[in-house]
């Protein structure tokens, strides 16, 4: 019996298990912001949020204007989705730019930091 088929076999099994690997050991990523990096918004945002491609072990978010903490009622890893992080106002945003900012931990440890900025208009 010769081990050249068996050899191939095993080779291309693992060739397949490596290539469907990546998805499973992937970073998450981001998906989307809300309001978008950049946005000019007229109506009033009651929240912000950054959804990522899988779930987070943890998170915080937070919203500054001026350099200073907007108030929030609820900020950090939405608990029914825990691939977003959230912030909901405490109060309507009242006309400025603000600035939000997130860290977050993926199940793979990685560790990611990120901010984006948009704008509300009076």
């Amino acid at each position: 019996m010769s081990i050249r088929p068996f050899v191939a076999a095993l080779a291309t099994a693992a060739a397949l298990a490596l290539a469907a690997a990546p998805s499973a050991f992937a970073h998450a990523e981001v998906v989307k912001r809300s309001p978008e990096p950049g946005a000019a918004v007229s109506k009033k945002p009651k929240s912000v949020s950054i959804r990522f491609s899988q779930s987070l072990t943890t998170g915080l978010i937070s919203v500054t204007r001026d350099g200073r903490q907007v108030a929030t009622t609820a900020a950090g890893l939405d608990p029914r989705r825990r691939s977003v992080l959230r912030a909901a106002f405490a109060r309507p945003l009242p006309a400025g730019t603000y600035v939000v900012s997130w860290r977050a931990l993926a199940p793979d440890g990685h560790r990611q930091t990120g901010s984006w900025s948009f704008r509300v208009r009076s």
